[in-house]
């Protein structure tokens, strides 16, 4: 069983996470508004995009404990 920090580091990470997916969602909002309709500006964000989305996937992979095989059944008695 977690205890009490291992919960709350768990919460701060994922509240720094999500602060980081909204503050990189305002920062595209914004680029594309800036870009207007120039396609070769809107394709330059979109690449900073799948940057970011690749990187933010791979910190989340890594960073992510993986949880523990559940505990063999007891023997049958007998067996």
């Amino acid at each position: 069983m977690a205890s009490i920090d291992d919960l709350t580091t768990a919460v701060a990470a994922e509240t720094t996470l999500e602060g980081s997916i909204i503050t990189l969602l305002d920062g595209v909002q914004a680029q594309l508004v800036a870009a207007g309709l120039d396609a070769t500006k809107v394709n330059a964000v979109f690449d900073k995009v799948t940057a970011n989305n690749t990187a933010l996937q791979a910190a989340i992979t890594a960073n992510t404990p993986v949880a523990p095989a559940p505990p063999a059944p007891p023997a049958a008695p007998g067996s």
